[in-house]
């Protein structure tokens, strides 16, 4: 069984194909056209499908967590895109722990990605 999402990017498709290509393998096959963009997310079965979509209102605001497996691996992404790690201590939880994660906005707001990696304390 596979998962999607579609994001309708309007003219912005070409950013966000750029953009989501970074993070994510594009899937090439029935799909994949100048006007339909496929991503599969490694080791799931998710898609993130990119539509222009002229006809539906732009998508704006959504959010896509990556999880890290290490700190290190974290600060690579970091690093990498030149940003800053932040983090807080969870304290309302079953189970005390800290959170690092970096925010990465994509093209006309229409997602962004927030990475991260969460310890027990």
């Amino acid at each position: 069984m596979k998962y999607g999402l579609y994001l309708v990017c309007g003219e912005y498709i070409k950013d966000m194909k750029i953009f989501l290509g970074r993070f994510f393998e594009e899937e090439i096959g029935n799909y994949n056209h100048q006007k339909w963009v496929t991503f599969q997310v490694p080791h799931g079965g998710f898609l993130i499908n990119l539509m222009e979509g002229k006809d539906q209102p732009l998508t704006q605001n959504l959010s896509i967590e990556v999880y890290c497996d290490s700190l290190e691996q974290l600060q690579e992404f970091a690093k990498t895109h030149n940003t800053k790690i932040y983090n807080f201590t969870a304290e309302q939880s079953s189970k005390r722990y800290q959170h690092h994660y970096i925010e990465i906005a994509g093209p006309q707001e229409i997602c962004k990605l927030e990475i991260s990696f969460s310890e027990d304390l």
